[in-house]
């Protein structure tokens, strides 16, 4: 049944019980009762779990690309914060594609959608490393823009559009 339902039911048993009998202290446990604690915790908690991982995503792919240019003094060059902004676009649009399509469909966050999140984030980033990976090493070599942008769009670029649509099937 419904988390919410089951949280009512505590509830109200707690309640009748004081009630009834003042004296007496209740106390829920077993699954019964975790159930409900645990989906308002995922509930309440989720949400900024998420907006918290964005900046810890931006954060870790800019530290990586400073980390990469560094010693090479180039015309073109990825700088750090910009790139990193840019590889979180993606699990920004697959993290709100499902929360939209949970609303519609009226797909409750809970203990068994919660994970929806984790395999988002390890998707949407997944493209966008190896992509911006692909590019900087072709940067790095001495490239112009576009000979980068073709090395990591059009050589290495079939390897992950293969990965998209069997991450798109799996979803």
């Amino acid at each position: 049944e419904d988390s919410n339902k089951t949280g009512q039911l505590c509830s109200n048993v707690i309640e009748l019980g004081r009630k009834s009998f003042p004296d007496l202290d209740i106390l829920p446990f077993n699954k019964l009762a975790l159930y409900p604690q645990t989906d308002k915790y995922i509930r309440d908690g989720k949400p900024w779990n998420m907006v918290n991982s964005q900046w810890i995503i931006i954060a870790i792919c800019a530290c990586w690309v400073i980390w990469r240019n560094r010693g090479n003094i180039q015309r073109y060059r990825l700088t750090g914060w910009r790139t990193g902004l840019i590889v979180s676009v993606p699990f920004v649009f697959a993290s709100s594609a499902i929360a939209l399509l949970m609303v519609i469909l009226r797909v409750p966050l809970d203990q068994a959608t919660a994970c929806i999140t984790a395999l988002t984030i390890n998707a949407a980033i997944d493209f966008s490393l190896y992509l911006i990976y692909d590019y900087q090493t072709a940067l790095l070599r001495g490239n112009d823009v576009r000979e980068s942008l073709r090395y990591a769009l059009v050589d290495k670029g079939k390897i992950i559009l293969v990965d998209i649509i069997l991450n798109g099937l799996c979803f």
